[in-house]
């Protein structure tokens, strides 16, 4: 009897959209892995460039230009995007539970949820802005 030598599909699941994982996203619009499910879950679509923020304070920038857009990083890789908050990760089930989203299975999980400014925090942060924009 022949062994199948095929690879069997794997679940890659990145949790939120921080820097790390927005580099991977684009490598992977340029050579994706064989073999391999990708799916990026995050509570937001857009997440902040911290390099930039400053520049976004003084108003060099605009909310756009400071922020990865993620559902269409995501889009141009391949990978699958979810918007959901990620409550809590089963490493015994190897699952990731969600709000609003039943539980996702996976064989490799990365973590990287980036920066998240304290805008209510510091006095001004909010640059004239609503907090519902930031």
């Amino acid at each position: 009897m022949q062994q199948d030598l095929t690879p069997k599909a794997k679940h890659l699941i990145f949790v939120g959209g921080g820097h790390a994982h927005a580099l991977a996203l684009l490598m992977m619009a340029m050579k994706k892995p064989e073999g391999v499910k990708i799916t990026l879950i995050s509570n937001a679509i857009q997440t902040p460039y911290s390099g930039m923020l400053p520049g976004l304070i003084a108003g060099h920038y605009s909310f756009d230009e400071a922020h990865i857009d993620l559902g269409r990083l995501c889009r141009f890789a391949g990978v699958n995007f979810i918007e959901d908050y990620v409550t809590g990760i089963d490493p015994d089930n190897q699952t990731v539970h969600c709000r609003n989203h039943p539980d996702f299975s996976y064989d490799v999980l990365s973590i990287d949820t980036g920066s998240v400014p304290g805008h209510n925090q510091l006095p001004g942060a909010m640059g004239g802005q609503s907090r519902s924009s930031l």
